[in-house]
């Protein structure tokens, strides 16, 4: 029993962290993923770090405010039938700096100058 408990909380920090990761890209605080949810950032935060479980209808309003599939809330698990988590959410979540400049990167509206910036920060990572 204390095993199953043991895995939904990895599950439920692993989408928690997924949740981080939409919010920092989409250039969101806590306080604006708050307000369109009717929480307190405190329960975003709680969320975020997997303490508290969203409901159904929190994460169907996520989708709407990241415009992304809901199966994106997910990512990292493991399948149906498969033991756990298939990685601890790190695979996907990025330090305070990167995750400004995906955010930044997400203002550019010209495909061409994202593309230059893009070889740029390749040929600097070296």
């Amino acid at each position: 029993m204390e095993s199953d408990k043991k895995k939904c909380r990895e599950k439920d920090r692993c989408i928690g962290a997924n949740i981080r990761q939409m919010r920092i890209c989409a250039g969101l605080s806590q306080k604006d993923v708050a307000k369109h949810l009717r929480v307190t950032y405190q329960q975003v935060q709680k969320y975020e770090h997997g303490e508290s479980r969203l409901s159904a209808e929190m994460l169907h309003d996520l989708t709407g405010l990241y415009h992304l599939p809901f199966e994106r809330f997910y990512d990292e698990l493991s399948g149906p039938g498969k033991e756990a988590v298939a990685a601890p959410a790190a695979a996907t979540i990025y330090d305070d700096a990167t995750s400004k400049i995906i955010a930044s990167l997400s203002h550019i509206s010209d495909p061409a100058l994202k593309t230059k910036i893009g070889k740029i920060v390749v040929i600097l990572a070296g």
